[in-house]
């Protein structure tokens, strides 16, 4: 049998894809996942090219720039028409990252409608939603408050003071105020691949105005677009599940605050300190819908062509309430 009729078969060519992928998902570390992940792409772009070369020698270039334009342009149709369907303009989205586990894998393909995502609602005066941009300020037992930039949990991560063994050991004996939100503590239970199980401090429950709002797994997942000076702006569009929706009363305008389910703390209270990034409240005109439906791995092509070779350590943790 001819090598090159082999390469064209379609399935031959799809089984290529399928088997790329699966050498990159069982690499044992990161070494190995840039070496497949960029076979994976190599095989996508030599597929692309060897389609091309097999069109312009069959029908000659000029018919295949023809074939291969029309096929934009179907292309570019289709995705106009899933977008008007979808009310959306990013109808499509990848899980980047492990924080949604183990609801969102990384690499699920996700698809996404532009409606709005449930969530607890609820109504804040101007400056109460204005003084949600403020230093988060922390205080446990008859120790003084203390500020600090995004939250406790942020802080504790990055800088490590001595005071941090109590808040690991006794999290609940802290409390944290960030505009008119406090946010309480629990000892969370942390499974760790191949290490066991930790006790992890974790938000469980968010008090406004005397109503505690707990950790809800039934709020709608959300896609939203990062400020380009927040540090979940690294990833791209982020997937989390929506937490509030915040009415400003004096403008009507809309915002949320997200948390991954993977994640000890909600997105406001994620602090870099060795970049000094944060992340704000989402406004609505950056949220690009709710997620309907997800399908696992498919979106591991769409993260490699990106160049996401790495599995982020998260992903060998899984945190549960």
């Amino acid at each position: 049998m001819d090598i090159k009729e082999v390469f064209k078969n379609a399935y031959f060519q799809a089984a290529l894809l399928v088997i790329a992928l699966i050498l990159y998902l069982i690499s044992p570390n990161d070494g190995y996942r840039l070496i497949f992940g960029v076979i994976v792409v190599i095989v996508i772009i030599g597929l692309v090219f060897l389609e091309i070369k097999q069109g312009a020698k069959e029908h000659g270039w000029k018919n295949e720039f023809k074939d291969t334009l029309l096929t934009l342009v179907a292309a570019v149709i289709i995705w106009y028409a899933i977008q008007f369907l979808l009310n959306t303009n990013s109808p499509i989205s990848a899980v980047v990252t492990c924080s949604m586990l183990p609801n969102l894998q990384r690499g699920d393909f996700a698809i996404v409608q532009g409606a709005s995502p449930a969530a607890y609602s609820i109504e804040m005066t101007q400056s109460q939603f204005d003084s949600l941009y403020g230093d988060a300020r922390f205080s446990f037992g008859e120790e003084a408050g203390q500020s600090v930039k995004g939250s406790i949990y942020s802080y504790c991560i990055y800088l490590r003071p001595e005071m941090c063994k109590q808040f690991v050991s006794e999290p609940e004996k802290f409390v944290e105020i960030k505009g008119p939100l406090t946010f309480h503590y629990s000892a969370c239970s942390m499974d760790i691949r191949n290490k066991g199980v930790i006790s992890e401090p974790c938000v469980t429950s968010v008090t406004f105005e005397g109503n505690e709002y707990p950790i809800n797994l039934k709020n709608d997942v959300m896609v939203y677009q990062p400020g380009k000076t927040e540090i979940y702006s690294l990833y791209g569009d982020i997937i989390h599940r929506a937490y509030f929706k915040i009415t400003v009363k004096e403008t009507g305008k809309v915002y949320y605050l997200t948390k991954g389910d993977n994640n000890q703390v909600l997105d406001i209270q994620v602090y870099d300190y060795t970049r000094n990034m944060g992340n704000d409240p989402i406004s609505q005109d950056r949220v690009k819908g709710k997620l309907i439906a997800n399908i696992p791995y498919l979106g591991y092509y769409k993260l490699l062509l990106s160049g996401f070779f790495t599995e982020p350590q998260q992903c060998t943790m899984q945190l549960r309430y």
